[in-house]
């Protein structure tokens, strides 16, 4: 006897998904279980057959599969979200960050998720997906605004450029407490320092350690938004063994210390208000942690 898969998801058995293949390192779409147990998945790889099937298979949503995705296939995706807005559409990607996720909800996509994806968050996804699928058989068809969100800086302008860099951005998501030089990443690459640095820069449009730097702070803020964590154990948790440099980067790059963001983030908690929004991240020229 076969067992029953562990998610029951009985009210989204009838989804249809578009599983847009998007990835460029994978060849077999790698659709997690959770969603091919309860869903009908329809896969493809092509713009023109996505264009088709949006057009006449009617699918209940469409989930871009990403692996680390670039301006020209994030930008067919948000072209599609535009000219398809009724249809709820998800990001899944490897790519774990903060400005991608804000930039997918700006873009009005209906989730953005990490790979792997964690079993509660495909529940949740799944069923938003179906609580959108249901509301659409009661409400008028949704007009989006056709306004163009500007991509975050993380997003290399092309795939081409940046899959030799593949393997550092692996190593960088899986050891961001450690000591990462650009040497050491140019090796990884199997590259000399000046080729990787500067195929690293027509890829991201920044140098290496701002790209390090700038995924540091970002990960800080979130540590931080945890009133239990002590500021030290994040400054250790992003790769700064020194507190006062640590300091200074955050406060140059947020305009407020790590402790008073901490605070900052437990008051809003505190009130019911959604947690604040600290400054962009500024450009190029901050210096490199130690």
């Amino acid at each position: 006897m076969v067992a029953s898969p562990p998610w029951k998801f009985a009210a989204v058995d009838t989804l249809k998904i578009l599983w847009a293949d998007m990835t460029v390192g994978e060849t077999v779409p790698n659709v997690p279980a959770a969603i091919a147990a309860c869903c009908h998945v329809t896969h493809t790889n092509s713009r023109q057959s996505l264009d088709r099937l949006l057009g006449s298979a009617a699918p209940d949503a469409v989930i871009f599969d990403f692996d680390y995705p670039d301006k020209i296939s994030l930008g067919i995706a948000a072209k599609l979200k535009v000219d398809y807005p009724s249809v709820p559409m998800v990001v899944l990607t490897l790519q774990h960050s903060e400005a991608l996720a804000v930039w997918t909800f700006r873009s009005h996509f209906a989730d953005y998720l990490v790979k792997p994806a964690a079993e509660p968050d495909l529940e949740r996804c799944l069923a938003l997906l179906q609580k959108i699928a249901t509301e659409k058989l009661t409400h008028s068809r949704r007009h989006l605004p056709r306004g163009s969100i500007p991509m975050p800086k993380e997003v290399p302008a092309a795939v081409q450029s940046a899959r030799s860099l593949m393997p550092v951005l692996h190593f960088i998501e899986n050891n961001l407490s450690d000591r990462i030089t650009a040497e050491d990443m140019a090796r990884l690459c199997l590259m000399s320092p000046f080729r990787f640095s500067r195929t690293f820069k027509e890829a991201f449009g920044v140098t290496f350690r701002e790209y390090l730097l700038r995924l540091r702070m970002i990960e800080a803020t979130r540590l931080l938004e945890n009133p239990q964590a002590q500021v030290t154990d994040v400054a250790y948790a992003v790769g700064f063994n020194d507190m006062s440099h640590f300091s200074r980067m955050f406060k140059r790059h947020f305009g407020t210390t790590p402790s008073a963001a901490q605070e900052a983030f437990q008051g809003t908690h505190l009130a019911g208000e959604r947690p604040i929004e600290l400054p962009p991240i500024q450009g190029p020229g901050v210096p490199q942690p130690g």
